[in-house]
């Protein structure tokens, strides 16, 4: 499996000790104990195997090459983040141009991770693994809040020595839009009612697999920004999408509205997606596809500037669709 050293130089030169939470322990780093780091030299090389130094042991802290969480998670968030192994938490380090932690050894040998930010408990339940939420309702301008909030899942393999290499428990659709035209919203649904890409559920690391206990069908990626929306760009705007991985037998349906209340409906056949993955979908938003997407009674204000698209153009629909959006935006 590639991976590759993620250098965060100067990126913070002191991590504070955050306070414990969910009744775990929390370990931080005594003054003066930082061992010098220089890649590939000294005690602590990135790339060895793992070594117990006064029953610790050392990790340095990257995410998997090609991954969602590369591309997404934005690094300035380690400055108020932290990792959970086992039943503690521990604070991260910087030193060298390189972001580490130092956890208690363990007796199995297992080093089962989880980075978090203050930010993740609104998307984390009853522990790091279960009662973890993928919203239906995002939004295009704040979604690097969202990378940065959901939690993202490491564990130690020999192959990988004294690294840790994080990815999401989600998945990630990148619609990249060519065109011209003032995007609105974008929905991914599944053709099946059964699959479901959005809502509460759990995380198994080993097995790579994601369960959605209580969800829906679809994820609605709001772009109106209020009343700005996002304007193409002509050579493709990307618009990510975070979805629960699995399998989708009968594929994903694309539903784009514009700013003109105009819409154009695309199958993708995408059949899976794994933990992490990010996969691209280029769209040519193209008028000849164009139909009217709402009468004048399927936009309903909800905020300053602001309109609900929604699928469903019942009333009942239409009501369900608006209180998701503003349910949305209070938990964000």
């Amino acid at each position: 499996m590639n991976v590759k050293f993620r250098k965060i130089a100067g990126l913070f030169v002191l991590f504070a000790a955050l306070s414990s939470c969910n009744g775990m322990d929390e370990v931080s780093p005594e003054p003066g104990t930082s061992e010098s780091i220089v890649p590939g030299e000294g005690k602590y090389a990135v790339g060895e195997p793992i070594a117990v130094r006064d029953g610790m042991v050392r990790f340095y802290v990257e995410m998997e090459e090609g991954g969602a969480a590369e591309e997404l998670f934005d690094e300035n968030a380690l400055g108020w983040g932290s990792i959970v192994v086992g039943n503690r938490v521990y604070a991260l380090q910087s030193e060298g141009g390189y972001v580490f932690v130092d956890v208690e050894q363990t007796a199995t040998g297992n080093y089962n991770a989880v980075l978090t930010t203050d930010a993740s408990k609104d998307y984390v339940g009853e522990s790091n693994y279960a009662g973890l939420t993928i919203p239906f309702s995002q939004f295009s301008h704040i979604v690097g809040a969202l990378a940065a909030a959901l939690p993202c899942y490491a564990e130690y393999r020999e192959e990988t020595g004294n690294r840790l290499v994080f990815g999401y428990s989600a998945a990630v659709l990148n619609i990249r839009l060519k065109g011209s035209a003032k995007i609105a919203s974008l929905k991914i649904e599944t053709e099946s009612k059964d699959s479901k890409l959005a809502g509460k559920g759990w995380f198994a690391p080993s097995k790579g697999e994601f369960g959605v206990e209580h969800g829906k069908n679809f994820v609605s990626l709001n772009a109106t920004n209020s009343g700005n929306f996002v304007v193409l760009d002509g050579n493709g705007t990307d618009f990510h999408i975070f979805v629960a991985p699995g399998k989708y037998p009968d594929g994903l349906v694309l539903t784009v509205c514009d700013s003109e209340h105009r819409m154009m409906r695309k199958s993708l056949e995408i059949n899976e997606l794994a933990p992490d993955e990010m996969k691209t979908v280029e769209v040519e938003y193209a008028s000849d596809v164009l139909t009217s997407c709402f009468t004048r009674a399927s936009t309903i204000s909800y905020g300053a500037g602001t309109s609900c698209p929604a699928a469903d153009h019942s009333a009942a629909g239409l009501g369900r669709a608006c209180r998701d959006f503003r349910n949305a935006a209070r938990r964000l």
